[in-house]
């Protein structure tokens, strides 16, 4: 989806509407076929219009003009100039990252995973409850709140992830080392029998878990 702008005459850039293209893979002509969807921003309009364009429809691509208060963007998120704004500290996070990580990774390599799970759950919750409930109209009030909800939720996480993660890091990363062990002693064996190789691995993670949790 493309944004529909024009400069008015004072220099300022207007959004009027946007543009979606659906491309088929149905091959037409010397391309395929293409559905376009032409919105134009109508907050007076009670009821949108949506009608088909006779002048902008050809052979291989069908044409749509709708016009209402669903072709308005009163958010827009410029995601490319954040990342270009943030670059340049991009270096010095990761020196300050590093070296936190190497005097003190013991304690911090936990809070590091703790706010890499509660970033991705409070991502993935936000764009799920922007894309599926919330109108492109929608004031920035609104989004502001589905944000500051999501990110008490990231902090909730946060919490939690890091009460399990400094409890069962232990027995986790001793179980699985157990389990790699058993699995080299079953190879030496020579045995290829799968049921086997399983209880081997499922026993290995038991007894590396308990002797983690042990100490």
């Amino acid at each position: 989806m493309t944004l529909r702008e024009t400069t008015e005459t004072d220099g300022t850039v207007s959004k009027i509407g946007w543009n979606l293209n659906w491309i088929s893979a149905e091959k037409c002509g010397d391309g395929n076929y293409t559905v376009n969807v032409e919105a134009t921003c109508d907050n007076k309009a009670t009821t949108p219009t949506y009608q088909l364009s006779t002048s902008g429809s050809s052979a291989c691509m069908t044409k749509f003009d709708y016009s209402g208060k669903e072709g308005c963007v009163d958010i827009h998120m410029p995601i490319a100039a954040v990342l270009k704004a943030v670059g340049p500290f991009l270096g010095v996070v990761t020196i300050v990252f590093g070296a936190l990580m190497t005097y003190a990774g013991a304690k911090f390599l936990f809070i590091v995973l703790s706010f890499l799970v509660a970033t991705i759950t409070a991502s993935v919750s936000f764009l799920m409850i922007f894309n599926l409930f919330v109108p492109v109209t929608a004031s920035k009030g609104t989004v502001g709140g589905i944000l500051a909800a999501c990110a008490i939720l990231g902090g909730v996480v946060t919490f939690l992830t890091y009460k399990i993660t400094i409890k069962a890091a232990v027995p986790v990363i001793a179980g699985i080392c157990g389990l790699f062990g058993l699995l080299a002693l079953y190879r030496l064996t020579g045995l290829h029998i799968p049921i086997v190789r399983i209880l081997f691995c499922v026993g290995g993670f038991a007894l590396g878990a308990f002797f983690g949790a042990k100490t």
